[in-house]
């Protein structure tokens, strides 16, 4: 069954449990976040790529998800649906370092 398949496992966000001295870090236009609440767990299983390892280089969004779900589809990086996503697969692959 894991020949053909590939698995996503994430959350919507981290937790804030009112810790004191908490590190705030500017990611988005403007917008700061605790860290802890931003850097969130992504752990993805995709059967042709080789696993087992931590990938940190990259910073990814919510779109980023889209963009890799379509490019294992098939999904060419200039399709329309990619949006303002792109794929992690070439991360995962070791081809590019980072994708922002």
């Amino acid at each position: 069954m894991w020949e053909d398949k590939m698995v996503i496992l994430t959350t919507d966000h981290g937790h804030a449990l009112a810790e004191s001295e908490k590190k705030v870090t500017q990611y988005a236009k403007g917008h700061p976040m605790f860290e802890d609440v931003a850097n969130i767990p992504l752990i993805i299983f995709h059967p042709e790529i080789e696993g087992k390892k931590r990938i940190d280089t990259t910073f990814s969004t919510i779109v980023d998800l889209r963009a890799t779900i379509l490019h294992a589809l098939g999904a060419k990086s200039d399709d329309a649906m990619m949006e303002d996503g792109k794929s992690l697969i070439p991360v995962m692959r070791g081809e590019q370092k980072s994708i922002r």
